[in-house]
């Protein structure tokens, strides 16, 4: 029985280090996410599709005119959209939802500017097809750019971790050995255990405010007063994919299902805009939980040669699990170590009991 907590002190140590890293990427995540204007882009890219279909003379005036639309002082939520940027900063002033209708009255008043530029004159004269294409597709194009912000956010979640992976060396067989012949490593790591389950709970979301998801949840609810009686028991960890997939289960059938999703989109952003100093304060603190339980985050560069990182060495193969076990997710990991922490007492008590019982009787 003592091996078997022996063991189990090895799990719960290697999952700790797993939810750390995992942790950090979420952070560093949500704030591309915001930072980069992934939802907006990605609006974008559904009205841009939209007028494609509508007719092929608008395919090379598309993404000027979805750019103009998302960009209106009518539906743009934000700060930005009075200034002018260019490049990756531009993406700030595009709205991050639109519904059918406000997308229909745009088109109508872009249609009708005075002295219009060569892309309103375009959407002129085929404004008819584009408020045809928008109404019989405008739910099933969205549906489509909810799914496309999903799986981006799901690519930024695999390159961070194949670089944070790469940088800190982080190689999960090594780290497997050094935790079978370290104790003091495996206690370090054990007790500090908590102290990692309460910093995710900070940034998934178990302890209410500190998480944008949670946060855009209940200002969502406050401005939607006749959403909020159907919008009960969220998940108890809410990150991108997990929070959309509950709301969209959650409205089902509604009829105004595609509007409450994409205000929601809405005040996730500028959650995570606002939250930005928090995010990174958040991110210091796990480096410092990790090095207290005796694991320091950034190695020794010295000791690292640039064949460690040849597929002919173990290691490489070590960092490539590593990279495919953070890719199941910090709340996959919280989830691991919050059920191994409450499996070791029950363990503990057994293995205690049975040295009780093996000593000789006086």
């Amino acid at each position: 029985m003592s091996m078997t907590l022996h063991y189990l002190d090895i799990v719960i140590g290697f999952s700790a280090v797993m939810l750390g890293v995992s942790l950090l990427i979420t952070v560093i995540s949500q704030l591309i996410s915001g930072l980069l204007g992934l939802r907006g882009s990605n609006l974008r890219w559904g009205i841009k599709t939209l007028l494609e279909n509508a007719h092929p003379d608008l395919q090379k005036q598309a993404k000027t005119i979805a750019d103009n639309i998302l960009r209106h002082p009518l539906v743009s939520d934000s700060t930005f959209s009075k200034f002018s940027f260019l490049g990756l900063v531009g993406r700030w002033r595009l709205s991050t939802a639109i519904r059918r209708q406000e997308l229909v009255e745009i088109i109508s008043a872009l249609s009708k500017m005075e002295n219009p530029p060569e892309w309103a004159a375009r959407l002129k004269a085929y404004s008819g097809e584009v408020q045809a294409v928008v109404t019989n597709w405008f739910d099933r194009t969205m549906d489509r750019v909810s799914q496309r912000f999903a799986m981006s956010m799901r690519y930024w979640t695999v390159v961070i971790a194949l670089l944070l992976t790469a940088i800190l060396h982080l190689d999960a067989i090594a780290l497997l050995k050094k935790l079978s012949s370290d104790s003091a490593l495996r206690v370090q790591l054990v007790a500090s255990s908590d102290s990692l389950l309460k910093q995710g709970a900070t940034i998934l979301g178990a302890q209410g405010q500190t998480n944008v998801f949670r946060a855009a949840l209940e200002q969502f609810r406050q401005k939607n007063p006749e959403a909020a009686n159907i919008l009960t028991n969220p998940p108890p960890l809410l990150n991108h994919e997990s929070a959309h997939l509950w709301l969209r289960q959650q409205l089902g059938d509604n009829a105004q299902a595609q509007r409450l999703r994409a205000e929601y989109g809405q005040l996730v952003i500028s959650n995570l805009v606002a939250r930005a100093p928090e995010l990174t304060g958040s991110m210091g603190m796990l480096q410092d939980e990790l090095a207290r339980a005796g694991l320091q985050l950034v190695p020794d560069y010295k000791a690292i040669r640039w064949r460690d990182y040849s597929p002919l060495r173990l290691s490489f193969w070590g960092m490539l699990a590593s990279v495919s076990l953070l890719s199941l997710g910090a709340p996959f990991w919280f989830n691991a170590v919050k059920s191994l922490m409450n499996l070791r007492p029950v363990l503990a008590n057994r293995v205690q009991k049975e040295r009780e019982g093996d000593k000789p009787s006086p």
